[in-house]
């Protein structure tokens, strides 16, 4: 089709030429000019863009001027006709076809091509319809649980009920009874003053339209603060080591619902969408675990059991299996990388509750966790009020033109 019509342009230029250089009425030349005017009489647009300017050049070709060489009483009608065959005529002929060529050349190849995105809704969201998504966050905020344990850790050497200096003869037989043991207790790593944990996420956005969404989530997250301490005689060669720890971590399942908010009253610039966000989630599976342990270098033995004793034994060890609730409300925005993948940025006031902690057949005291509070036999329980950032990243589905 491209190939037939570049070939009638050039039949039309070709018989302009022609008629141009003088051929006669009933020339082949015009009846080729006719037969191009009759095909490319649907083409007006192109030949219009071509004629202003390519013709002009090739009408200038064709007005080079020619010596008066007509000898007095000689038609100069017949000289005119004859010099159409003349070889210098011939060759402005070869130029004007050269440059016709190569004006057909220059004609775009557009008839018959399809645009890229043809059949593709430019309007198409990916969230607009059921996805998944996974990701992570950073939470800071109150957690009593720490609080608690952190005010029953050893501070000093009056905390584990020893003095400075103990006689070694109670516990080394050899040893003279004026015989001493300086003992120093020293802190090598305080647990951390901020409450912080990364909790993983993971997500799937059944009901959804351009207005709001559902998403069935799941979350888990771990927290462990440790105090590593040691207790040494002035020798500085032989020490016990002492490890203290709290470890506590949740599996959480639950729901949350998004509804957009307009961009009229509230816009994130750079993203596309922001949307307003609560959520409630139960955590069937709670843990909390806490415990000493201590490990000797170069101390005899009975000198050994008797600060391990002193060490150790003053702080209970205990683990426990709990229910948990949460809540948690917030902003978040999202932006498109493809037709099918993006990311989303949300910030969320999060309300976490924990109890009903089961161990060793018996219910977790506050006692447990810091002997000295004021309700030591209560049922232990907590509610923390929490600062969470997440970042999600989705997938979709493909644009309908896209799927393979």
């Amino acid at each position: 089709m491209n190939m037939h019509f570049r070939y009638c342009i050039f039949l039309f230029l070709l018989s302009r030429v022609f008629a141009a250089s003088g051929a006669p009425a009933d020339s082949p030349d015009n009846a080729l000019s006719a037969t191009a005017d009759s095909t490319i009489s649907g083409q007006d647009s192109i030949i219009g863009d071509l004629s202003p300017a390519k013709t002009d050049s090739i009408q200038s070709i064709q007005t080079v001027e020619q010596p008066d060489t007509t000898e007095p009483g000689t038609d100069s009608t017949s000289i005119a006709h004859d010099s159409v065959s003349s070889p210098s005529d011939t060759s402005l002929r070869e130029v004007q076809v050269d440059s016709l060529e190569k004006t057909i050349e220059t004609i775009p190849d557009t008839i018959g091509e399809k645009s890229a995105w043809e059949g593709i809704d430019t309007s198409y969201k990916f969230y607009f319809s059921p996805y998944w998504a996974f990701g992570a966050g950073w939470t800071l905020g109150s957690f009593s649980a720490f609080d608690m344990w952190e005010k029953g850790l050893p501070r000093n050497l009056a905390d584990f009920g020893l003095e400075s200096e103990i006689p070694r003869a109670q516990f080394v037989p050899s040893a003279h009874d004026t015989d001493t043991t300086n003992i120093s207790y020293e802190i090598q790593e305080s647990p951390s003053n901020y409450h912080i944990y990364f909790p993983l996420m993971f997500s799937v956005a059944t009901l959804t339209d351009t207005t709001s969404r559902l998403r069935f989530e799941s979350s888990f997250f771990f927290i462990r603060k440790s105090l590593i301490s040691s207790l040494q005689d002035d020798s500085l060669s032989n020490r016990i080591d002492i490890k203290h720890s709290l470890t506590y971590l949740s599996l959480s399942l639950g729901a949350q619902y998004s509804f957009v908010i307009p961009e009229q009253y509230f816009r994130v610039n750079e993203t596309e969408q922001t949307t307003f966000n609560a959520a409630f989630a139960v955590a069937p599976l709670t843990y909390i675990q806490t415990g000493t342990s201590a490990k000797a270098e170069g101390l005899p033995d009975g000198l050994f059991s008797h600060l391990k004793s002193r060490a150790v034994t003053p702080f209970s060890s205990f683990d426990a299996f709990g229910l948990g609730l949460s809540w948690k409300i917030g902003i978040s925005s999202l932006r498109s990388f493809t037709p099918s993948t993006g990311m989303n940025i949300g910030i969320y006031y999060l309300g976490h509750w924990s109890g009903m902690f089961y161990g060793d057949d018996s219910r977790l005291k506050r006692g447990d966790i810091y002997a000295a509070t004021s309700k030591p036999g209560d049922n232990f329980s907590m509610i923390a009020h929490r600062f969470e950032i997440s970042v999600m990243f989705l997938r979709g589905k493909k644009p309908p033109a896209q799927d393979k």
